[in-house]
């Protein structure tokens, strides 16, 4: 993989594990013929590349095409995703052509932003979908690895490495976002009581998998505590039939159960909380295993 200084590298272990595992909970005979995945805050493409090399490596004998769709606001980042995407073709098998990454902001709404700065997301998925015949498609599973830490733990607590090496941007959430969630706390259910700066694109990433139709959604978090927020969004949402935490090894057969809002979730795997595992409809068809 191609990775600059000062741009998002290669997808952490922890990353790795969670994709993989659900590479091989999927149910490739259940699954629509064209699976559409959805890659938010996308960096250097790792995780549609990842997930691309891990659906065919389970199952030679796929019998879906998967498209994959990796958005980014950093034009660097989706430089660098067109060249990894570009590496990984060489040696690919099946061939990568439905791997396609888009400058555009997760947080913004059509409004919001004037034209010369990234597009937000539904104008960018409008133009990247408007040849097609039938608009904008549903986006069957969304991934995201979003910026999650907050100003202060990244100053006090993230390692030095990191910060020397790896964008704030990748890592922080931009804090006018932070202030506009602090200020509607009250007033959207998605955002948690207490407004954490690092849950910022949490609320965002589950307004975009309900509009999309998403059925399975799948994001990273920080640690348990993060994990325990977003997954209570999840449940205050209210349109997922199975919300679960998975630990940073996930495919470990220790299970835990949380009480959020009343209902019972599953705490699955071993290691720190890493991602919120989400499923609804006809999703709940497409995943076994668990």
């Amino acid at each position: 993989m191609f990775c600059f200084p000062l741009i998002l590298s290669i997808s952490s272990p922890e990353t790795a594990a969670y994709v993989s595992y659900l590479s091989r909970l999927l149910l490739h005979e259940r699954l629509p013929h064209h699976l559409r995945v959805l890659d938010l805050c996308t960096g250097t493409g790792c995780i549609p590349l990842l997930f691309h090399h891990e659906l065919h490596a389970t199952r030679p004998e796929l019998d879906t095409t998967p498209e994959f769709v990796g958005v980014d606001i950093s034009a660097t980042a989706i430089n660098l995703a067109n060249e990894n995407r570009a590496t990984y073709a060489l040696s690919a098998r099946p061939a990568v052509g439905t791997i396609t990454f888009l400058d555009a902001d997760v947080l913004a709404t059509e409004s919001s932003l004037p034209a010369a700065i990234s597009p937000d997301l539904t104008t960018a998925l409008d133009t990247h979908h408007s040849s097609g015949t039938y608009g904008r498609p549903n986006y069957d599973i969304l991934i995201s690895n979003p910026p999650y830490i907050s100003p202060r733990a990244f100053r006090r607590t993230t390692a030095r490495s990191v910060q020397h090496f790896e964008p704030a941007l990748a890592l922080v959430p931009p804090a006018s976002q932070q202030d506009q969630a602090t200020r509607i706390a009250n007033t959207n259910p998605l955002e948690p009581e207490t407004t954490d700066p690092g849950d910022t694109f949490y609320p965002h990433l589950l307004s975009h998998a309900a509009t999309l139709n998403t059925q399975i959604a799948l994001l990273e978090v920080a640690d348990m505590s993060q994990a325990l927020r977003v997954a209570a969004m999840a449940v205050r949402q209210g349109i997922w039939e199975r919300v679960e935490i998975w630990r940073d090894e996930p495919a470990r057969s220790s299970l835990g159960r949380e009480v959020l809002g009343g209902r019972e979730i599953v705490v699955r795997g071993e290691g720190d909380g890493r991602s919120v595992f989400l499923v609804r409809g006809r999703g709940c068809g497409w995943v076994g295993g668990l």
